[in-house]
């Protein structure tokens, strides 16, 4: 199998964090990774997406043989921000997630706002 990639545009509602998993799911099901993960790190990202950019924003995901990359476009050219633990705060965990779980993550600017990324591993058959 080469390169695919498919993409969708999302509007900044905290229930689309949901309607973003569900994407991700159906877009990855076939394949051979640890979905759980995937999944979680996909949601973080959106969320940080609806809850900070306040704009609409873009899943785009790119599968080549090796490798799953899920990137979140959004309008804001604000970093986001690795914030230190605080275990009493109900939020800003979501990149230190993403961070722990992904295989290599990233954020680079772009002229439109930002776009957030990871890459995971899939299983080599």
């Amino acid at each position: 199998m080469g390169p695919q990639a498919v993409e969708r545009w999302f509007e900044p509602e905290l229930s689309n964090a949901a309607a973003v998993r569900m994407f991700v799911r159906d877009s990855t099901a076939a394949m051979d990774l640890n979905h759980a993960a995937v999944l979680l790190m996909a949601s973080e990202l959106a969320s940080n997406a609806i809850v900070h950019a306040r704009t609409p924003f873009c899943v785009r995901i790119d599968v080549t043989p090796t490798d799953l990359r899920v990137e979140v476009h959004d309008g804001s050219p604000d970093r986001p921000l690795l914030r230190p633990p605080d275990v009493s705060a109900p939020d800003g965990r979501g990149l230190r997630i993403v961070r722990a779980l992904a295989s290599a993550w990233g954020v680079d600017p772009v002229p439109e706002g930002k776009r957030v990324w990871f890459e995971a591993p899939r299983a080599l058959g």
